[in-house]
């Protein structure tokens, strides 16, 4: 979030990705099991301080992400969306 309040009116663009809550924190790509990846609003990060810190930031657009899915990736968006409508 602090990259947010660094960068604000620079960014436009805000992409949204979760971690499971017992996922080991990485930057190695080869390193991250696909477990580690969940739908937002499931996982360890605090969504609701994002996005007021990416509005407060001038962040206009949303997107969603997830590498891996446990099962239908459809399912999982839904499962996302519903979440982020929960809290706007």
């Amino acid at each position: 979030m602090e990259l947010l309040h660094q960068h604000k009116g620079r960014v436009a663009l805000v992409h949204l990705k979760d971690r499971a809550k017992d996922a080991a924190r990485t930057t190695d790509e080869r390193k991250v099991a696909p477990a580690t990846f969940t739908e937002v609003g499931s996982g360890a990060l605090d969504f609701r301080a994002i996005l007021e810190a990416a509005a407060g930031a001038g962040a206009e657009h949303y997107f969603v992400e997830q590498d891996h899915t446990p099962g239908d990736p459809i399912a999982s968006l839904r499962k996302s969306y519903a979440y982020l409508q929960s809290i706007a």
